[in-house]
């Protein structure tokens, strides 16, 4: 860190001692501490301090080199959370000549002094907390508001390049105690509650970004500047990468999008990543039958009930609503709809255009049960469903079946033929059909459409939402995914 003696100047005006006042001490969120905590912190984070009631912060303190801010009732000396990171770089060099840490020691503390001054107005940005000193929350906003206005005007008369310089060294600082960049982020958007409680190098990394982001925020306000944020210390970040990575270029900014992006890399999303739209209680109950708790795995199952055809119904209004709030959600839209029905694929392809398909469509044809299976399987499926029902399946073993083309005449010529009379369609046949599906996945070489569907949900946790909205398109001819 350096500074010119043009910035040492301006912090020795008076302007600049203005700012230090008993207003300042009013506003301050951070308590102050005495050297044993002081020292019992910097333990906790890993620093290699000595002393316990006293010890190395009062030997810096005398011989100048780290300056107190604050001192008790007999005249010991109290330190700003943010002095841990002057401290730091002390015990870093204390084995260098004298001369040459204290005029460095200077730079350190000027440094920190300015981040304290920006501490009132900028912490609780932050930290997502306020600490009142003050006799009620109106006094403390118009006090905040002028020692706010006294602060930035101070900072602009500050050498921005310097001081930006310095702003990349707290953040080279804080990647050596710790370089996730990633889990700082993480950590940046939790609770202040649990941040606090962190001990060791992660907590050290995460305070010492803290404090970069102070200095960043003043600047960018006073001088209109836009810094690089606290996670980016080293690298290259190509354009557009960032918004792939966080949802914007800068994650600090919207900080509920970076939980969602956030959320979903460290597999910490509790809501649906997948609404998948199916037509009846066959294929919920398919669905369910592999998978018994799709919320476990952030899916979530719609039934349309069959009625994506019904104007009476309003399916397709429906329908609609919940696309476009999928879209305000970031959650990808899986469908699975029967192309015997001519408004069924008017409907769908009606969406597709508009924009409000992200995902996966299965288009079954002629319907779910024809496009998974063939009529052997079917066959097959049904009589072993008897079977285990107590009933004989000859009568379906050897009947014609040949003239049978959809799942409405199967189950037609299913109830003539099974001595059990019933229905085919439910959570009874949807389970024999996912069961057949979970032993025989693949068909001629190829996956199963129900198959290939439950593996893109399951994925789905995995895939940058953004990037393929962007980059994808479901195609409203062969409702497949397409590269744009």
């Amino acid at each position: 860190m350096k500074l010119s003696i043009e910035e040492f100047q301006w912090f020795n005006s008076q302007e600049y001692e203005s700012l230090f006042t008993n207003e300042w001490s009013h506003l301050l969120q951070n308590n102050l501490w005495s050297e044993s905590k002081f020292i019992r912190k910097a333990r906790l984070w890993k620093l290699p301090v000595k002393g316990v009631v006293k010890g190395e912060p009062s030997e810096f303190y005398e011989r100048g080199l780290l300056k107190s801010d604050g001192v008790t009732c007999d005249s010991q000396p109290l330190f700003h959370p943010f002095r841990l990171h002057t401290l730091d770089k002390l015990l870093q060099f204390r084995e260098q000549p004298t001369d040459w840490l204290t005029e460095q020691s200077r730079v350190w503390n000027l440094v920190i002094d300015l981040i304290i001054a920006l501490e009132p107005i900028f912490w609780p940005q932050i930290t997502g907390l306020t600490r009142f000193s003050l006799t009620n929350e109106h006094t403390r906003f118009e006090t905040v508001a002028t020692y706010k206005e006294k602060v930035l005007k101070f900072i602009s008369k500050l050498n921005s390049s310097q001081w930006r310089e310095i702003h990349h060294s707290l953040k080279i600082d804080a990647s050596n105690k710790d370089d996730n960049s990633d889990l700082y982020l993480l950590l940046r958007h939790s609770r202040w509650e649990q941040r606090k409680k962190l001990s060791g190098s992660i907590a050290a990394g995460l305070w010492f970004r803290h404090i970069a982001e102070l200095l960043r925020l003043g600047f960018e306000q006073a001088r209109g500047e836009k810094w690089l944020e606290e996670d980016y210390s080293h690298g290259i970040w190509h354009e557009g990468s960032r918004t792939l990575a966080y949802g914007s270029e800068r994650p600090s900014e919207d900080p509920y999008l970076t939980r969602c992006y956030l959320s979903q890399s460290f597999g910490l999303l509790t809501g649906s990543v997948v609404r998948w739209y199916v037509e009846g209680a066959t294929e919920l109950y398919a669905i369910r039958t592999m998978i018994p708790s799709p919320e476990r795995l952030n899916i979530e199952v719609v039934d349309l009930k069959g009625n994506l055809k019904s104007d009476k119904q309003n399916i397709a209004m429906k329908l609609k609503d919940c696309l476009t709030a999928d879209i305000a959600q970031r959650r990808f839209s899986f469908i699975s709809f029967d192309t015997d029905v001519s408004q069924n694929v008017k409907t769908i392809r009606q969406q597709i255009a508009q924009g409000r398909v992200c995902g996966y469509v299965t288009a079954h044809e002629p319907d779910f049960e024809f496009a998974n299976f063939d009529i052997q399987e079917l066959v097959e499926i049904a009589s072993e469903l008897d079977r285990t029902r107590g009933y004989d399946p000859a009568t379906l073993i050897e009947a014609d079946w040949s003239e049978v083309s959809n799942g409405k005449e199967f189950e037609q010529m299913y109830k003539v033929r099974s001595q059990r009379g019933t229905s085919l369609k439910g959570a009874e046949w949807g389970e024999a059909l996912a069961e057949y599906v979970d032993r025989y996945p693949v068909r001629n070489g190829e996956e199963r459409p129900f198959f290939k569907q439950l593996r893109a949900a399951v994925q789905a946790v995995r895939v940058k939402y953004e990037l393929q909205r962007n980059e994808f398109i479901v195609s409203p001819d062969t409702f497949k995914n397409e590269k744009k």
